[in-house]
């Protein structure tokens, strides 16, 4: 037999050898997997009970048992809480609360103080979850993290109904003395009308211009209809940004009540131009025929932004706002009213 051959037997060999090895593993590591899964399906299935005849029971005991017994398995004891916080309501939250509270607590924090990202972003939603109201300052924390952190933060507090952290949160960024005000607009942003009870609140504390401020951008950007009585109660605000806000939002709410329009034509005689050039655009954003006269007439204001938005706002009234502006661009009495009109027209593709 040639040395040739030999080599080649040999390697079949040990090719054969590696394959059938491979082989084995992929099997092995199969049945491992399967006897993984079975044992967890097994684990949460006892969970699971456990929990239930916890919720049933409603002490605090209960809840230390369940804790203490399942601890050791931190993550699926995660999921089940999961679960049942997403579909259970009333007093029965206050045990699946009491059960994370004395098996995932302390671990929990510790994770969304982590340097590790992922582990903050794993522990984000559980925590947000069954927070209570001295968890505040990690939830702005956690809306100060980065990105995807800070979304699923928002996300999570959009989804959980916990009234407790929500109060919370307003009540941080009432005493909050250097507010990050983007922070928090995005997250009363994202409790959408879950906020509007704290919201109505909050518009009747005393707070600087600036928070009072952000609370009415945030009835317009969300919006909420059901608050535009509280703020037409704030359109004769003494400071003109609060003003301009209200005249914004109101805009926003897209609600033409005779109510709406009578306090938006009357902000858009305001001293402050700023106030006036917002009420102009608000009002073309109802697109109401009773502000014709208004718009018309706003477009001979010796202010640029009112011009401007006073235009704009005639556009949107449709065929009688349209004449008005073909008319103005006719007039000889100011050039820079004809210019405007022509100038949206000619923008807004209208000759």
């Amino acid at each position: 037999m040639n040395l040739s051959l030999i080599i080649l037997i040999v390697s079949m060999v040990f090719l054969f050898g590696f394959a059938v090895s491979i082989f084995s593993f992929i099997v092995i590591r199969r049945i491992i997997i399967r006897k993984r899964e079975t044992k967890i399906k097994q684990i949460k299935n006892a969970i699971e009970q456990d929990v239930l005849e916890s919720l049933t029971s409603g002490t605090e005991e209960s809840a230390k048992e369940v804790a203490s017994k399942y601890s050791r398995y931190p993550n699926i004891l995660t999921t089940v809480l999961i679960d049942y916080i997403d579909t259970i309501k009333g007093r029965e939250r206050n045990q699946l609360r009491a059960i994370f509270n004395h098996a995932l607590r302390e671990k929990t924090l510790k994770d969304i103080n982590s340097w590790w990202m992922r582990k903050r972003l794993r522990a984000t939603r559980i925590f947000i979850v069954f927070s209570s109201s001295y968890d505040s300052s990690h939830i702005i924390k956690l809306l100060r993290d980065k990105p995807a952190v800070r979304l699923a933060a928002i996300d999570s507090l959009a989804r959980v109904p916990n009234e407790e952290a929500f109060s919370q949160i307003f009540n941080t960024f009432a005493k909050d003395p250097d507010p990050n005000l983007q922070e928090y607009m995005n997250v009363m942003y994202s409790l959408g009308q879950k906020s509007e009870n704290l919201i109505k609140k909050y518009l009747k504390k005393p707070l600087s211009a600036t928070k009072l401020g952000l609370l009415i951008e945030i009835i317009g950007a969300i919006p909420i209809p059901d608050l535009h009585p509280e703020l037409l109660q704030l359109s004769d605000h003494p400071e003109m940004e609060i003003r301009t806000s209200v005249a914004r939002a109101l805009g926003n709410l897209k609600i033409p009540l005779p109510e709406i329009i009578q306090i938006l034509m009357k902000l858009s005689r305001d001293k402050a131009w700023e106030v006036k050039a917002q009420a102009l655009k608000s009002l073309g954003n109802l697109q109401s025929q009773l502000a014709l006269d208004v718009l018309t007439g706003s477009l001979f204001s010796p202010h640029w932004y009112c011009r401007l938005n006073a235009g704009f706002a005639l556009v949107k009234l449709g065929k009688n706002g349209i004449e008005r502006l073909k008319q103005i661009t006719n007039q000889k009495k100011d050039k820079y009213a004809a210019e405007m009109a022509q100038m949206v027209l000619e923008e807004s593709i209208i000759t």
